[in-house]
């Protein structure tokens, strides 16, 4: 299996003029970048400069100080079969594995709490500069692709769809495909965390996209 910096290293072949689609292939080279400016491992660097500073001290990059058996394990039976589905002969890989455990890319390994994802996301709803500056937090929830595809801000995908049907179109955030949602819609004052070990291909129906209607549709009046 390859590390995170064995990735970087390889070459890699536009599969599409330039500027005219999104793709979400770049934070592995921003994490190695990282990395050789901060002499830092990723792990370590986001446990000093994000983690410990925003209290978000049930999260880590890779396995840290956390036992792999005490986290929650993924039903990998219902993911798609790139991802293997549950079967024998992806034990050493699929997401359970503690290759992908130990991985630690910005993209796959990260443990935590619904709490402290809601603390990460705070940061950029009522940013304070804690850890970006104000200026810096803003612009990244700010769309960056406009005349492209999707409308993406830094790290962030945009506006309501997939999210919630009340959500705004300023409302930042991101899901994946192990059954995790996570927004903040700086209209509403409002965001949602939702963890879940049923993979999305299963849980958007049964779970995510219905509670991301209800918190996001949800009045007072």
């Amino acid at each position: 299996m390859s590390s995170l910096s064995e990735l970087s290293a390889r070459p890699c072949r536009l599969s599409r003029e330039p500027n005219t689609v999104t793709r979400a292939w770049t934070s592995y080279y921003a994490a190695e970048i990282d990395q050789k400016i901060s002499k830092t491992p990723i792990s370590d660097f986001l446990a000093e400069q994000v983690f410990n500073p925003l209290g978000m001290n049930r999260t880590v990059l890779g396995p840290g100080s956390f036992q792999l058996s005490g986290t929650i394990l993924s039903q990998t039976e219902y993911a798609a079969p790139g991802s293997g589905s549950g079967a024998v002969e992806a034990k050493n890989w699929d997401w359970n594995s503690a290759y992908w455990r130990n991985f630690g890319g910005p993209w796959g390994g990260a443990h935590g709490t619904a709490t402290d994802v809601a603390r990460f996301l705070n940061s950029f709803l009522i940013p304070d500069g804690t850890v970006l500056k104000t200026s810096t937090a803003i612009k990244m929830i700010q769309n960056h692709n406009i005349g492209l595809d999707v409308p993406r801000g830094h790290g962030f995908k945009l506006g309501s769809d997939g999210f919630g049907k009340g959500c705004s179109v300023r409302t930042f955030g991101y899901g994946g495909s192990t059954g995790r949602l996570a927004w903040a819609d700086p209209d509403k004052n409002r965001l949602c965390v939702i963890l879940t070990s049923l993979p999305a291909r299963k849980s958007r129906d049964l779970i995510l996209d219905q509670v991301g209607d209800l918190i996001s549709s949800y009045s007072k009046n």
